[in-house]
């Protein structure tokens, strides 16, 4: 048990730690050669959480384009200025298409990471490695950007709220 969670803490490491920093690649190949099989499941492990993570961040992002584009309609609807609404829910799009575009090549990059035999060619693995953090990083920023755009929608909707007049209610 040990064994495993040194293994996995070993992984996180490589994953975290750039390659230029702390070891040489020298090392970090011996590291990965004493600790492939463990490196390996740690990977396996870490893809298939990614991917649940990934379909259920997708599934989140277009019930939320859906969600923008109904309130978006009922505005034009009610004649009511929608041209910056509009303008942000094609924003949040074209940003849910880039986290789209940037996790197919995080998991295509990972998917090359687990074919690599990491007993036969660690450093071949260490190099594919330092790809794979550098996409998942890329990953990590288009949702930034995403909660960026949701925040600007949502000040939107904020401003319009407070734009409306009060209705209902006994004075």
């Amino acid at each position: 048990m040990r064994k495993i969670i040194f293994a996995a803490v070993a992984c996180l490491g490589l994953i975290i730690v750039p390659t230029t920093a702390v070891f040489a690649v020298s090392d970090y190949s011996s590291l990965v050669r004493a600790n492939c099989q463990a490196l390996q499941s740690s990977l396996d492990s870490l893809q298939r959480h990614d991917v649940v993570a990934r379909i259920n961040r997708g599934r989140a992002y277009q019930d939320i384009l859906d969600q923008m584009q109904a309130l978006n309609t009922r505005l034009r609807n009610n004649s009511i200025d929608a041209a910056a609404f509009d303008a942000q829910s094609t924003r949040l799009s074209s940003r849910v298409d880039d986290f789209r575009t940037t996790y197919t090549r995080y998991d295509d990059l990972m998917t090359g990471l687990r074919q690599i035999n990491c007993n036969d060619k660690p450093d071949d693995f260490v190099a594919m490695l330092a790809q794979v953090r550098t996409a998942r990083v890329e990953v990590g920023g288009t949702v930034t950007i995403i909660e960026g755009a949701l925040a600007d929608y949502r000040q939107l909707v904020t401003s319009l709220q407070l734009a409306q007049p009060k209705t209902g209610g006994a004075q």
